[in-house]
């Protein structure tokens, strides 16, 4: 029975955080039974923490049918964008530094967050691109379709990209009256987080972008700015736990050969 319980955990289970950028297999990290709604959720969010998903999701808006206001795009962005990302979400859905590995891991974490770094610096210099040249919307390739498949993963097809960000945020597994279930996308983000997040989406009714345009851009430039600085932060920290590692690996040879 412990066999099969186990077999259908690995099945089923869903990494709110996933563990390649550090999430945990804390219950408060894990969401059970999602069926095919996990499979969708990781094709459009592939191993990229809420927080990133749902900042591309509204970058991505600008210039969509159901582009977001600038007011709400500025409030997800300072609400979402830190270095330490983690301090979003509660520690429990985070790995020990103390546990078995933790250097391997947090190596393949940091190379995983620079290239989730990089993936944002791209599409920001794509939609100012856009802005100030007039080009055709979307611009963008691989990302064009995140706010519509945000919607169909959140069962909310018909609905505005404000709506699907909400649902994100708010809608739960299926649970009793008493003892409702945990939150399917974002059940480990702090509760002061998630309603900061509730709270900015709430003003992001679609506006036309021709009449916020310069709005637009110079909350981009002020992102992109960020983001530049985020990935130097991240390359030196990287390459300085790359030789780290190789230092110790180096004497536990030499300890070996003695």
């Amino acid at each position: 029975m412990a066999k099969q319980n186990n077999q259908r955990l690995k099945r089923t289970a869903h990494h709110n955080i996933p563990t390649s950028i550090g999430g945990s297999d804390d219950p408060v990290n894990l969401v059970q039974d999602l069926g095919t709604e996990h499979e969708r959720y990781h094709e459009w969010g592939m191993n990229r923490a809420p927080c990133f998903n749902i900042r591309l999701a509204a970058i991505n808006s600008i210039g969509s049918a159901d582009c977001l206001s600038p007011a709400s795009l500025r409030s997800i962005l300072e609400i979402t964008t830190m270095q330490r990302w983690q301090q979003l979400y509660m520690a429990g859905a985070l790995r020990s530094v103390a546990c078995p590995g933790a250097v391997e891991r947090a190596i393949r974490s940091s190379d995983f967050q620079l290239t989730h770094w990089k993936e944002e610096e791209l599409l920001i210099r794509k939609e100012l691109h856009a802005l100030l040249n007039g080009a055709h919307y979307p611009v963008h390739n691989e990302t064009r379709m995140l706010h519509i498949n945000v919607i169909q993963t959140v069962k909310t097809k018909q609905g505005t990209l404000q709506q699907a960000l909400r649902a994100l945020l708010t809608e739960r597994t299926p649970g009793r009256a008493k003892k409702r279930g945990q939150y399917k996308w974002v059940n480990p983000m702090k509760p002061e987080s998630r309603h900061a997040l509730i709270e900015a989406v709430k003003t992001g009714t679609a506006v036309p972008i021709c009449e916020h345009r310069n709005d637009f851009e110079r909350i981009l430039e002020k992102q992109l700015q960020k983001v530049q600085q985020y990935i130097m932060a991240k390359q030196t920290e990287h390459a300085k736990m790359q030789e780290q590692w190789a230092t110790r690996l180096r004497a536990i040879g030499t300890m070996d050969a003695n």
